[in-house]
């Protein structure tokens, strides 16, 4: 077997942000070390690690005005961050908000971080409201109070003079707007002003604070730019696409704008000169996915964005674009030994027709060795395919397989393999081509992965973001079961040697398969997912559940149907061995959830094998605890796959 040591431990870079005008970054970095903070100076190479222990955290942040670097982390899983600062190399985080039962959202600093702004639910569980931190006394002081649940900070929340506070009401999906308080004043107002449900998300302040870049999906299928100025209140669109936009940055002298589209799942980056209004023509990065996670970045000094990507066998890495110099760097080294590098695989981008002919994409990922077909006859087999079973349904595997039997050597395609579905969470999520280092060491077991967008996805516009919800849920799971048919007629997959998975609502889709299509399954791994949408509305964090409820129904007027379209509905009919990992810290979907799928089939004699840990909570993070679990999973998929050593 490969050891998935090797995989867990392939070095990564993400979250850089800039130390000082130009010169110097700020990046965390993770290796067989774990996670650290390190520095890179741009001009002499040198690099210094910053955290003397590992860390757990997702993003970084900077004052460049002090050179400070400020992060949130929870290391038990509870997700009740507390807010931290680093000031030198070596030193100690210096804890400025304490988390503990209290969950805490970094808004930001003012220059020379003199005031902390950020979100918390310490008043009241089910309500953030927004505070600032005096950073020389250590007072606090609650700006405004909420009686609502989701009211959390933008990503770049405070405005460069300091006067105004940009948040979020986030309610659902689609129903997510902004808000401005200004805190002079403490008048607080829609940016938007509308009563219609729209998402309006990561602002990007002008540097004279006289307005701000954001992105909204207000009468659209996609996310649109749009400019709000302070002098008349009024927000205007300024570019829109068949894509999302889903990130943007602007230069230190609000001259040049960057943009990044989600173009089928890849990133496109576009860059505008406001001066001109023109995009501007230069070097393009790789064909990756640009993190939406990490914020782009521009200098203070010229024009060079830092940004971090990933591809399905590129590992997450930093990249300078130098717009000056008409230049791209990579400047996270490339540490994989060149055979290992090699065994990498990239995904492939495919699609096929669901029960009611709607089109749903997939990304297929091969073992080594195993070369996918050639295109242009795979079109010419897919619309045969399609065509027949419009006319015949019945008949669609026959003729598929027919299809390729007589013409082995020119498809290409390789057949009946073991074959895992792979389900995103969310549901609002979309799966796309970033390194994955667990699909990676499947794929070197000899297991091919196959990684849906079924309805509900993002990514593929509004109304197919909202085909699953409430009393349409189960439209996604019968997406899995035309998938199955698909990968089978098409001779891809071995019919018995399917299995699925899924994290989150990922989780949930598994158990649902299982339990609703138990013939097509010969195997199900569910990690931390939803069992029973009653009792995991109970008791999921409080200020989750209005949120939740809008994609799933709501306790109050949906209780039966929530029920109904749970897997708990159909646990009886699960045949297929069945895996559950579970974190117990979980506040998202809390381990009673597990426990009581693992206590049912249990008691009806069933086989199910169950990891729960005791120090995670949403999704298996620490290393030690994948190196216990990832080998495990190997193992039960390719026990019930049938994969010989």
């Amino acid at each position: 077997m490969n050891s998935v040591v090797k995989y867990l431990e392939i070095a990564n870079d993400s979250s850089p942000v800039w130390l000082d005008g130009g010169n110097k970054i700020a990046y965390i970095h993770h290796d067989e070390a774990g996670d650290h903070i390190w520095d890179l100076d741009l001009t002499t190479g040198e690099r210094r690690r910053w955290t003397q222990d590992p860390i757990a955290c997702w993003q970084l942040y900077a004052d460049q005005v002090s050179g400070s670097l400020y992060f949130s982390m929870d290391p038990s899983g509870s997700e009740c961050e507390s807010i931290f600062r680093l000031t030198q190399p070596g030193a100690q985080p210096e804890k400025l908000v304490e988390g503990g039962p209290a969950r805490n959202f970094f808004a930001g600093v003012h220059p020379g971080a003199q005031h902390l702004a950020y979100a918390s639910n310490q008043r009241h569980t089910e309500h953030f409201d927004i505070w600032i931190k005096d950073l020389e006394t250590g007072q606090a002081r609650l700006v405004q109070a909420f009686e609502d649940n989701y009211n959390w900070p933008a990503p770049n929340a405070i405005s460069p003079n300091g006067r105004y506070f940009l948040y979020n009401k986030l309610k659902a999906e689609s129903d997510n707007a902004l808000w401005m308080t200004d805190l002079q004043t403490g008048d607080s107002h829609r940016v938007l002003p509308t009563d219609q449900l729209s998402a309006d998300v990561k602002p990007c302040w002008k540097h004279d604070s006289r307005g701000f870049y954001f992105l909204s999906e207000l009468n659209a299928e996609f996310y649109q730019l749009y400019y709000y100025d302070l002098d008349s209140k009024e927000a205007s669109l300024r570019k829109a696409f068949d894509y999302d936009i889903e990130n943007l940055a602007l230069s230190a002298d609000d001259r040049y704008l960057c943009l990044t589209l989600n173009a089928s799942g890849y990133s496109s980056l576009k860059i505008y000169d406001l001066t001109t209004g023109q995009a501007v023509n230069t070097i393009l990065p790789p064909k990756a996915v640009i993190s939406p996670y990490s914020l782009m970045t521009w200098s203070q000094e010229g024009h060079k964005l830092l940004f971090s990507l990933s591809s399905g066998a590129r590992p997450e890495g930093i990249w300078l674009l130098d717009l000056d110099r008409d230049a791209m760097q990579r400047l996270s080294p490339d540490s994989l030994a060149p055979d290992f590098k090699a065994s990498l695989v990239e995904p492939e981008l495919r699609s096929y027709q669901s029960f009611d002919g709607l089109k749903v994409d997939y990304w297929l990922y091969l073992p080594q060795g195993q070369a996918p077909r050639q295109a242009s006859q795979a079109d010419q087999l897919g619309e045969a395919a399609q065509a027949k079973q419009a006319s015949h349904p019945d008949q669609l595997g026959e003729a598929a397989q027919a299809k390729q039997d007589s013409q082995p050597d020119q498809i290409g395609e390789p057949r009946q393999l073991p074959c895992l579905i792979e389900i995103h969470g969310g549901p609002e999520g979309q799966e796309r081509p970033s390194f994955n280092e667990f699909i990676q060491y499947l794929l070197a077991q000899g297991i091919a992965v196959v990684a849906p967008n079924v309805r509900g996805s993002t990514g593929y516009g509004k109304h197919f973001t909202h085909l699953d919800d409430v009393e349409k849920r189960l439209d996604s799971v019968r997406d899995i079961e035309a998938l199955v048919h698909h990968l089978v007629d098409t001779g891809l997959a071995d019919k018995d040697r399917i299995g699925v998975s899924g994290t989150s609502y990922g989780g949930f889709m598994t158990l649902s398969c299982a339990g609703r299509l138990p013939d097509l399954f010969a195997c199900a791994v569910d990690t931390v997912g939803m069992y029973n949408l009653v009792t995991f509305l109970e008791n999921t964090a409080d200020y989750r559940r209005p949120h939740r409820e809008s994609e799933y129904g709501s306790l109050a007027q949906h209780r039966e149907l929530l029920y109904e379209v749970s897997p708990i509905a159909k646990i009886d009919n699960i045949t297929a061995p069945l895996m559950v990992i579970q974190g117990k810290n979980d506040p998202r979907v809390p381990v009673t959830e597990s426990d009581q799928v693992v206590d049912h089939l249990k008691s009806l004699g069933k086989e199910v094998f169950y990891l729960c840990y005791p120090d995670e909570g949403h999704g298996i993070r620490k290393m030690k605890n994948r190196v216990d679990c990832y080998p495990k999973i190997a193992d039960f998929l390719k026990t019930h796959l049938a994969i010989q050593e």
